[in-house]
């Protein structure tokens, strides 16, 4: 998912990742599953992605996100996830729930996945077997394509030493009310309903 800092795909929430959370001041750059760096472009970033993606994508997650309920009408997106922990968890974890769109053409280009919203909360369980849920409501904006429309919720650590690791995610479609691609990597225990 692209968070742009400037110009017309831009919010206040990812030129906040970029320059608070990432502590981010050029671009393009790239963080995956919230702790490797790459930065720029070329015939090599591929393949540095594909090694990042094979070390990732088999390491166990320690949660399981499910997707309760999404839905849209009448300019809302809503949206109701739980995390149940499949081990304890270190304190100072957040959920973050993203609005996105797909396939956003700009200038000429198009864009495969843009965040359009974003929502964070506190993650308050720690222990194995405990469970949270997280439901957030976005206001749809004129202009954007509710079929191109999806969610993504993620895990993710906010101090050292996992510091901004993602521990888990799930993305859905809100047209199809229906879970498509995982964004953690492989580590996914998410279950859709």
């Amino acid at each position: 998912m692209a968070f742009h800092t400037k110009g017309p795909l831009s919010t206040p929430e990812g030129t906040a990742r970029w320059s608070n959370y990432y502590n981010e001041s050029g671009i393009p750059v790239s963080h995956f599953d919230g702790r490797w760096r790459s930065s720029g472009g070329s015939s090599q970033t591929y393949s540095n992605y594909l090694q990042f993606f094979n070390t990732r994508k088999v390491v166990p997650s320690p949660l399981a996100l499910t997707v309760l309920k999404s839905s849209y009408g009448g300019g809302y997106a809503s949206i109701r996830v739980r995390l149940r922990l499949e081990e304890d968890l270190p304190a100072s974890h957040v959920y973050h729930l993203t609005l996105w769109e797909a396939d956003v053409v700009e200038s000429n280009e198009t864009h495969r996945f843009v965040e359009r919203a974003m929502a964070t909360k506190d993650v308050t369980v720690t222990k194995t077997g405990q469970t949270q849920g997280f439901s957030h409501t976005f206001q749809l904006r004129a202009g954007w394509d509710v079929a191109k429309l999806g969610i993504t919720a993620f895990v993710q650590c906010t101090e050292w030493p996992n510091e901004k690791l993602i521990q888990n995610g799930v993305a859905a479609k809100l047209a199809e009310g229906i879970a498509v691609e995982a964004t953690s990597l492989g580590r996914v225990k998410a279950l859709y309903r």
